[in-house]
């Protein structure tokens, strides 16, 4: 709504509003004038037009102090158009129609409070009724004095009332143009437009402007027939989407839908696709509910749609990544509900996921652990921490859907999403890690517990490991040996000092075990039984060895000593001067005395190591002497204080005998 007088309207707009305001507080003021002065016209004036002219204001007058008394634009507007009816009939019984003054004086007030600064514009009002006051005796027209004031006033009136009728259209159109501003910004800024038009199309208000800013044509590259336009547009719908568009459009002009929103694709000047969202609301309606005129907003929304693609292929490959993540991912909203429960955790803990949703965590955990748990993860919502384990312990305990408790390891996460905590676990089953390390720890208090000293090396035989035994057996800590050498550690004398062969055939074998003599942190020499192995990795390459050396000093002593008893035993059976023989189990000679070789002829040939059977035939052949020696065998002593023998020459001799196992 532009004028070649809105441009002046801000120039004028406060001092006039200004002005306006302070006058308005006479308007009470009015109806009293009015209704005295029509009184007076009534019952002075003997014409019956002007009575009746009279009766037409003091109606009007009614009808303005029943009118709404707030300060909208409208009622405004309505009050004064009222004010003005009534006193213009008025000021024709004061002065008569013939009167050109008043038709000069309505012109001034109507055009130039429009024209003058706004200060100048009430006093040009006020002047002129003042100088009708001023020039009523060189009037050549009587008029009585109170006739006088009253047209005086009302000229006033007149004058201020076109003012504010004036002041109150600027006021509105400038409220307008400035909406209407404010409206195309906002709308320009939200890539929105709006198209009105009626139904059936033959409006010329449907320009299809907006339609060729979306799709990047001119506003003249379009038909110029409505219809045209119509068809325009539906060629431009993706061929995919223009049998559902024009179902649905044709179902909304039909009465057959009350609201219709549309998403479309639309082929744009360039050739590309974009996608165009809109909403159309009917304005009018006919008596069968068809609308008539109609609203519709549109907007591009390609942007939104890649945008929404993309979030699509995020969330799809997040989706994935978490389906196939080897570690189970459950989330949990604050009240401790779970709401993402990934494959691994279906296999972990033996529940479908369809089963968990939207039930409590609490399914998951043993119910000692429960309620510490819960008070766990609410004392971590508290926290502005974004993550940490979930226990400062080595793990904590889950519950299968058997009731199996399993060893899990956990890290808690927690996020705000639109004003509502999520807390995400991402778990790992570590059963078989706490089975070997429950192993390892086994297999190392055995090595620090066992009475063998165990010494591992690397490839180049730098102490790694040195347990207690060790300590005890050398006289030296493992801080004190371990990254040395074990040549400089170990003072070793090899058998034969042949310590380089030996190293290389180690090297060759992967192993060696033998005999040592090795030296305590003190100088004490004592013998070690040394076995040795090389250490593979799993693709079976050397990385270092392990050596275990047991001291024998003990047993070396005891088979020193077995084996001087055994000298002393040895000569003490050969030299008897009775027929001793010690066999074993198997009846085979351990020793004999020469007095037993002599007594049953065996002559020099050796025993030791032969059977019984072997060297005396006869005993194999005698059944008592074979249930004597199962007995004796059996733990019995036999004996005999006398009994005969008869020699392989045949002479019979009388011996005592006995039998000990």
């Amino acid at each position: 709504m532009r004028t070649m007088l809105t441009p002046l309207i801000p120039l004028k707009m406060d001092p006039a509003i200004d002005i306006d305001r302070q006058m308005a507080n006479w308007e009470p003021l009015v109806p009293l004038v009015l209704g005295l002065h029509g009184m007076v016209i009534f019952f002075s004036m003997s014409a019956t037009w002007w009575q009746w002219s009279a009766i037409a204001s003091v109606l009007l007058l009614a009808v303005w102090a029943g009118s709404p008394w707030d300060q909208t634009q409208p009622t405004r507007v309505i009050r004064a158009g009222l004010l003005f009816g009534l006193t213009w009939p008025l000021l024709l019984t004061t002065g008569g129609t013939d009167s050109p003054f008043l038709l000069w004086y309505f012109i001034l007030v109507t055009v130039y409070p429009m024209l003058l600064p706004a200060p100048f514009s009430p006093i040009l009002i006020g002047a002129v009724p003042i100088a009708l006051l001023l020039l009523w005796p060189l009037s050549p027209h009587p008029k009585s004095l109170l006739s006088l004031l009253a047209c005086a006033f009302l000229l006033f009136f007149l004058g201020w009332l076109t003012w504010s009728l004036k002041t109150t259209l600027m006021r509105y159109t400038l409220w307008r143009e400035e909406s209407e501003r404010r409206l195309t910004t906002a709308l320009d800024l939200a890539g929105v437009v709006i198209i009105e038009y009626s139904i059936p199309f033959n409006d010329d208000r449907y320009r299809g402007g907006p339609w060729a800013a979306i799709l990047g044509y001119e506003l003249q590259e379009m038909p110029l027939q409505s219809e045209e336009r119509l068809e325009w547009v539906i060629n431009h719908i993706h061929p995919d989407d223009m049998a559902t568009a024009k179902q649905e459009f044709f179902d909304y002009v039909g009465g057959q839908k009350e609201d219709y929103h549309y998403e479309w694709r639309m082929k744009h000047k360039s050739g590309r696709w974009i996608w165009v969202d809109g909403h159309i609301t009917a304005l009018k309606r006919d008596e069968s509910g068809r609308p008539t005129r109609i609203l519709s907003t549109t907007q591009d929304i390609t942007h939104l749609k890649q945008t929404e693609h993309e979030l699509r292929g995020v969330e799809n490959r997040l989706t994935g990544i978490i389906d196939s993540a080897l570690d189970a991912i459950i989330t949990i909203n604050a009240e401790q509900q779970i709401v993402l429960f990934n494959a691994s955790a279906e296999k972990m803990f033996g529940w479908p996921a369809d089963e968990v949703l939207g039930q409590p965590l609490d399914r998951l955990i043993m119910e000692r652990y429960q309620q510490a748990h819960r008070q766990h993860i609410a004392a971590f919502g508290q926290t502005n921490i974004a993550n940490r384990p979930m226990t400062e312990r080595d793990y904590v305990t889950g519950r299968r859907a058997t009731g199996e408790e399993f060893p899990i390891e956990v890290s808690i996460s927690q996020t705000h999403i639109d004003g509502q905590s999520l807390y995400t676990a991402i778990m790992r089953d570590i059963s078989e890690r706490v089975q070997v390390e429950t192993q390892l720890h086994y297999q190392a208090n055995l090595l620090e517990n066992v009475s063998d000293a165990i010494i591992a090396t690397d490839l180049n035989f730098i102490i790694q490991s040195w347990n207690k035994a060790a300590e005890k057996m050398y006289g030296l800590t493992a801080a004190e040996v371990i990254g040395q050498s074990a040549a400089d550690v170990l003072t070793t004398t090899y058998p034969e000092d042949n310590r380089d062969a030996l190293v290389a055939q180690f090297r060759q074998n992967g192993r060696w075990q033998g005999e040592v003599v090795q030296y305590h942190q003190d100088g004490t020499p004592f013998d070690v039984l040394v076995s040795s192995t090389i250490l593979m990795d799993k693709e079976g390459r050397p990385i270092g060895a392990v050596t275990v050396n047991r001291d024998i000093t003990e047993r070396k002593q005891v088979e020193e000593a077995l084996r001087r008893n055994e000298q002393i035993l040895q000569f003490f059976v050969e030299n008897a001067p009775a027929a001793i023989a010690m066999f074993d189990r198997d009846l085979r000679y351990i020793a004999a005395s020469r007095r037993y070789a002599l007594d049953y002829d065996v002559g020099d040939q050796p025993m030791v190591g032969r059977s019984i059977y072997e060297v005396l035939p006869a005993i194999s052949l005698s059944e008592r002497w074979h249930g004597i020696i199962q007995r004796s065998l059996a733990g019995a002593v036999e004996k005999a204080e006398e009994d005969s023998f008869q020699r392989t020459n045949g002479k019979l001799e009388w011996v005592r005998w006995e039998v000990r196992p």
